[in-house]
């Protein structure tokens, strides 16, 4: 029941991210190139919003862990159940918030008003500094700010 697009290689998915929105990367981790923590790492720099589920059939704890560190969604070990794939995918798929011009979904009121002041200061030609502890969000919020500007059209 969901829609999807099937590549050779890390260096295919890297290239159909950038034509296409999608709402979840579902990568294996061991492929000829790049592997799939290298992946991990590159749509973290550039697509932090996207999720990226890792799996292997080389289940090592310490690469499963550092796989979550780098921000995977999840990190499945084969051979697993397809209930638990399509589980997953139910779970980390961000379905509307991968379309373009959308951002991230604020429930708390402080983190609403942050992201109308964020809205706010995009129409506005100011030189922006973001702080905050690390895994606080200031890339995706970063990216809000360049998605809500002029300059949206333009590298970020």
């Amino acid at each position: 029941g969901h829609d999807y697009a099937a590549v050779g290689s890390a260096e295919e998915a890297l290239l159909a991210v950038g034509r296409e929105a999608f709402s979840l990367v579902i990568s294996d981790v061991n492929m000829p190139g790049m592997d799939g923590h290298q992946l991990l790492g590159l749509f973290r720099a550039r697509q932090p919003q996207l999720p990226v589920l890792l799996m292997t059939a080389h289940g090592a704890v310490e690469r499963a862990v550092d796989a979550m560190r780098q921000g995977a969604a999840d990190y499945l070990v084969k051979p697993f159940e397809p209930k638990a794939l399509l589980d997953l995918v139910a779970r980390h798929a961000l379905g509307s918030l991968a379309v373009e011009g959308e951002g991230p979904v604020a429930f708390e009121p402080a983190s609403a008003q942050l992201l109308e002041l964020a809205a706010r200061v995009a129409r506005s030609d100011s030189t922006v500094l973001i702080s905050g502890e690390s895994g606080t969000g200031k890339e995706v919020l970063a990216r809000y700010i360049h998605q809500q500007s002029r300059r949206a059209s333009e590298p970020f």
